[in-house]
């Protein structure tokens, strides 16, 4: 896949290249589509400060991913277990935030992109960064849309404005994906959704009756222990 995405990012126009990273912009009336999806592509390149050449490898993985290998979210079986196996979703070309965002962001890599994982609230998105430090976010979930870091934090976080949205680290990313498994097996499975917190351990058992000969000793020594009367 990296291998034609490379073929693609010196070929591309900026038309193809707003289009496919889904960008929004207001038009005005007088506007036409190609100027305003231009326009568009300028005005949030400006405000990220990405690289001509990031956009290029992110509209071409788009094209690749999304149109040529028409991968998808799962969103007709989202509690489908498979969703959150990345074998399955190369295979099937469909799972869960998180297993094309691994997808995305490996062979973004592949390209000389490098890029991670963020956590949302119920939700995951590939996070990058300019070479001067601001953040920029692809939703993968919505076929690789671009986003600022205040276009994400208005359509996901919402409750908390100045979230940087950091990376996520390799061990709480592998603890998401495994409490995504067991909550999607237990839906499908018994109905119900686990917590992230372990179950209570069990009682410990009763202690084991003491050996016949013990408690006949007990029985005669509480009755030879009686005041007469």
């Amino acid at each position: 896949m990296a291998g034609q995405v490379q073929r693609h990012v010196s070929t591309m126009s900026d038309l193809d290249i707003a289009r496919l990273l889904m960008l929004e912009q207001p038009a005005p009336k007088d506007c036409k589509p190609e100027d305003c999806l231009e326009e568009a592509l300028s005005t949030l390149a400006k405000e990220i400060g990405l690289e001509a050449k990031q956009l290029r490898i992110m509209a071409a993985l788009n094209k690749v991913m999304f149109e040529d290998q028409q991968f998808e979210a799962n969103l007709e079986e989202y509690y489908d277990p498979r969703n959150g196996l990345i074998h399955e979703a190369l295979q099937r070309k469909t799972g869960n935030a998180i297993t094309l965002s691994i997808i995305y962001i490996s062979v973004a890599r592949r390209c000389g992109l490098y890029l991670s994982g963020s956590e949302c609230p119920g939700h995951f998105v590939v996070r990058g960064e300019t070479q001067t430090g601001s953040p920029f976010f692809v939703d993968v979930f919505k076929q690789g849309k671009l986003m600022s870091h205040r276009q994400c934090v208005k359509a996901y976080v919402k409750t908390d404005t100045e979230s940087r949205l950091e990376a996520v680290t390799p061990p709480r990313l592998y603890a998401r994906m495994m409490r995504n498994l067991v909550n999607a097996n237990m839906i499908i499975g018994h109905g119900g959704k686990v917590s992230a917190s372990p179950p209570p351990p069990p009682p410990p058992p009763p202690p084991p009756p003491p050996p016949p000969s013990l408690l006949l000793f007990l029985v005669l020594s509480s009755f030879s222990s009686r005041p007469h009367s």
